[in-house]
């Protein structure tokens, strides 16, 4: 459930992230997205530019500078901000879908518990940076990279709902 698992998945993607290997993506994740875009004008969701009263139990100054949304909120407040306008011409009113969309809202999947729709997979997106060294066999380093991500992975409590995919994973694992 992503709702109560924000903190564990933020510090997760801040431990693949750290060091030389990875960089995170271009735009925010969504989970950081929602607190920093998740008004319907596309501005900050949470306190003090906001209106919501984030849970500060867990704050990063990249991955949640205001914490993180409330676990009870989470589904209904992330529904709104990712749902496009029923009539265009609001569009212009209310931008904040397009930063739901950014962040690849619209490409998870959700299924209903309840009557609420929830996200069944979703990711975040990050880049792998492999500078060269001279007098390094510069191929190793993808095997590495790869160890660091699947280390931080297999040391994270919700390691058996997460998966590290993208081809040059897929290249150097077969």
């Amino acid at each position: 459930d992503v709702a109560t698992s924000q903190a564990e998945m933020l510090k997760l993607y801040g431990e693949v992230i750290k060091g030389e290997y990875a960089v995170a993506g271009a735009v925010p994740n969504y989970v950081t997205g929602l607190t920093l875009l998740g008004s319907s004008s596309g501005r900050p969701l949470c306190l003090p530019v906001g209106t919501l009263a984030c849970d500060e139990s867990y704050k990063d100054p990249q991955l949640a500078p205001l914490g993180i949304v409330p676990a009870d909120q989470f589904d209904s407040l992330f529904n709104a901000w990712r749902e496009l306008p029923k009539d265009p011409a609001l569009a212009w009113a209310n931008t904040g879908f397009l930063y739901a969309d950014m962040v690849g809202a619209q490409r998870f999947d959700y299924h209903t518990v309840d009557g609420v729709e929830k996200i069944r997979w979703s990711s975040f997106g990050y880049t792998y940076r492999f500078p060269f060294v001279e007098g390094r066999n510069n191929e190793n380093v993808f095997i590495d990279a790869l160890h660091h991500t699947k280390d931080a992975i297999a040391a994270s409590p919700i390691k058996d709902y997460v998966v590290s995919h993208g081809p040059i994973l897929v290249f150097w694992e077969v």
